[in-house]
């Protein structure tokens, strides 16, 4: 049995190695595609769309197919551990059992997040202000798939109010977005849960 927990972590490990190079070959992130098509079509709340079409979604994307791979394989490998192991077998499948429920609980976490909100969330029609490639900051953000140790930051103006905010992102999508151009805010109270490619005019500036 340990054999197979040591298969399984090796397993875990190809895989990740294989998302990240398949996230280097071009776009790998389905999320914020996903979420647009959603909201063009349904610009209003409530929206009709299922919690397992946002998992999936979430989970085809890089970081959330690392998440559920490695919560899988570090849960499956510390059970394993704990039934077959004795003396320091056991602390490390209990510290196995934990990585992979933690990561188990940020993909379900994500899924039910992102789905309230594209259920019944504001979708915001707004245009970049200000917008800036550099270096993602030291805690980073959990989403994304951007690995190049870069982020894009900046503003964002709500073209209906003229309201601005600020936005970080470690998505590739988002290090080509330039001042004009249209995006989604997806915001449920008050809290912006996601950014989304717009098609919103590309016009800067407060209406009246």
């Amino acid at each position: 049995m340990r054999h197979v927990a040591f298969a399984s972590g090796v397993l875990a490990v190809a895989l990740i190695c294989a998302f990240f190079v398949r996230s280097l070959r071009g776009p790998f992130y389905r999320l914020p595609v996903f979420a647009a098509e959603i909201i063009t079509r349904q610009p209003s709340p409530p929206r009709r769309v299922g919690a397992g079409e946002v998992g999936l979604a979430v989970v085809r994307g890089l970081d959330g197919a690392i998440y559920a791979t490695g919560g899988v394989f570090a849960t499956f490998a510390g059970v394993i551990l704990f039934y077959t192991t004795s003396g320091i077998g056991f602390p490390i499948s209990m510290v196995s059992v934990s990585a992979g429920l933690f990561c188990a609980s940020l993909v379900i976490f994500r899924v039910i997040d992102v789905w309230r909100a594209l259920r019944r969330g504001d979708a915001l029609k707004v245009v970049a202000t200000q917008t800036k490639v550099g270096r993602a900051r030291i805690y980073g953000s959990l989403w994304g798939d951007l690995t190049s140790g870069a982020a894009a930051r900046g503003h964002y103006e709500e073209l209906l109010t003229g309201a601005s905010g600020e936005y970080y992102m470690q998505q590739r999508w988002a290090a080509a977005l330039q001042p004009g151009t249209p995006m989604w805010v997806l915001r449920i109270n008050g809290r912006d849960v996601l950014y989304a490619p717009g098609s919103a005019p590309s016009r800067v500036g407060r209406h009246p």
